[in-house]
C-alpha cells in the first residue's frame, strides 16, 4: 500500500508541465481521477517538503526550489556538455540541422543538451523543454521500446493534436512503434511543430533500458527523402559514442 502511495504522489507531481506549470486541487484531482481529498494532502506534504510552493491568494501550487537545487545536482553529476557536445556540434556542423539529447522521463521525454545549427532559419528547443512519448521522432523511438505498462499509462492519459501530422489513433501509432523497434531508428515529419521534421536512434544503458535518444531537427524545406539514409547514418555513427559516454557517468 505504502509503494502504491509514493507512486500516486509522484504521479501528480507528472502533471506539472512547462504548458501547465500551476495547478488548483480541484483541478488536478479531475484531471488525475484522484481523489480531491489525497490530491489535497499529497500538494501539501509536498509543499511542506519544499518540493512545491503554494501561493497564498489563489491557494494554487507550482514546483519548488527544492527541484531546482536537486536539478543543479544531475546537471554537476552527469557533465554533459564534456561528455556529448564533441559528438553533437559534429552532427550539427555536417548536417546543417539542430542536434539534441532527449532523456527518458517515465511519462515524457525531456531535452537535456543541444547544438544549434548553423543555419540561420532553424529548429530551436530550450533545454528543459518536455516532449509528449506519442509525437515525434526523439520521443517516439522511446516510446517503442518502452514497456506495455508504461505505453498503457500515456494512452489513458490521451493523445493531443500538437500539430496537423499529430497521429491520435493509438492502432496506428503502435504500429509505427513496431516499424521503429524493427528499424532501430524513427523519422517523423510535422508531427511535434509543424513546417519540422525530425529524425533519431535510442540510447540505451548497459542493461539495455532505454535512456533516451539522440535526435536531429530542423526546417522540413531542407529535407529530402536522399538525405534521411545519410542522416541515420550519421547517427548511428555517434549512438554507442554517446551511449558508452552516458552508461559511464551514469554509472559511476
Amino acid at each position: 500500500m505504502a509503494l502504491k502511495t509514493l507512486a500516486n504522489a509522484l504521479n501528480l507531481l507528472s502533471f506539472f508541465t512547462r504548458e501547465q506549470p500551476v495547478w488548483g486541487v480541484r483541478d488536478l484531482a479531475k484531471t488525475s481521477g484522484m481523489h480531491h481529498a489525497v490530491v489535497h494532502r499529497t500538494l501539501a506534504t509536498f509543499a511542506e517538503a519544499g518540493f512545491l510552493y503554494q501561493d497564498r491568494e489563489s491557494q494554487k501550487y507550482a514546483l519548488g526550489i527544492r527541484f531546482y537545487e536537486l536539478g543543479l545536482q544531475v546537471k554537476e553529476r552527469l557533465h554533459l556538455a564534456d561528455l556529448v557536445r564533441p559528438a553533437m556540434n559534429r552532427l550539427a556542423q555536417l548536417t546543417g540541422e539542430t542536434v539534441f539529447l532527449t532523456f527518458n522521463d517515465g511519462l515524457e521525454g525531456v531535452c537535456v543538451e543541444i547544438a544549434e545549427s548553423p543555419n540561420s532559419l532553424k529548429y530551436t528547443v530550450e533545454v528543459g523543454t518536455r516532449f509528449p512519448m506519442y509525437a515525434g521522432a526523439n520521443a517516439k523511438v522511446i516510446l517503442a521500446y518502452m514497456g506495455n505498462e508504461q505505453r498503457e499509462i500515456i494512452r489513458k492519459r490521451g493523445i493531443k493534436q500538437l500539430s496537423k501530422n499529430t497521429k491520435t489513433d493509438w492502432e496506428e501509432i503502435e504500429k509505427q512503434l513496431e516499424t521503429i523497434k524493427k528499424d532501430g531508428w524513427s523519422y517523423t515529419e510535422e508531427e511535434f511543430s509543424e513546417g519540422t521534421f525530425g529524425i533519431a536512434v535510442p540510447l540505451f544503458t548497459g542493461a539495455n533500458h532505454i535512456l533516451g535518444s539522440l535526435g536531429i531537427a530542423g526546417p522540413l524545406f531542407r529535407m529530402g527523402n536522399d538525405r534521411v539514409p545519410y542522416f541515420v547514418e550519421l547517427l548511428k555513427e555517434q549512438q554507442d559514442v554517446i551511449e558508452k559516454s552516458l552508461f559511464a557517468t551514469v554509472a559511476s
